[in-house]
């Protein structure tokens, strides 16, 4: 649940940088940042903030997405 997919060519310039820093590199269309679905939770512009909270929530909602592809008995 922890942020998303990310281009390679983009990981180590977001590397440890804060949340806020994070969204305004995703947001620079000059960085052509993939607009993935799996990524929406975090880079939508509602959110603020990334806390545990945060993470777990997304954890939830990506647990909820996979198992309504694959079923487990």
């Amino acid at each position: 649940g922890n942020l998303g997919v990310i281009p390679s060519r983009l990981n180590s310039e977001l590397s440890n940088n804060s949340f806020s820093d994070k969204k305004k590199i995703v947001s620079d269309p000059k960085k052509q940042f993939p607009p993935l679905k799996v990524n929406g939770y975090w880079t939508r512009e509602t959110q603020k903030r990334w806390t545990y909270e945060d993470i777990d929530a997304r954890s939830a909602q990506l647990l909820t997405q996979i198992l309504s592809y694959w079923k487990f008995n």
